[in-house]
């Protein structure tokens, strides 16, 4: 059996030309996580200034304040990446 580098190449080819095809029609899908990622940040941050700012009012401890913003903050995140 004899190898066949046009074969081969051919093959390697017609690969990259549908994996390129299917990038192309992903485009607006990964556009718009992108879009998503990137609200859901800065409202994340919005969220976690409210929640430093409520819980300031409760609680005079700044640590304990900023790890319960914390944790606000990495749900919020964590719900942004499952979008």
């Amino acid at each position: 059996m004899e190898f066949d580098f046009n074969t081969a190449i051919n093959l390697i080819f017609q690969k990259l030309s549908i994996w390129g095809r299917e990038f192309v029609k992903m485009l607006p899908n990964i556009a718009m996580a992108v879009l998503i990622f990137i609200i859901g940040f800065f409202i994340a941050k919005l969220i976690r200034r409210i929640a430093l700012k409520l819980i300031g009012k409760v609680s005079h401890n700044v640590t304990l304040n900023r790890l319960f913003a914390t944790v606000i903050y990495a749900f919020v995140i964590g719900i942004v990446l499952f979008t």
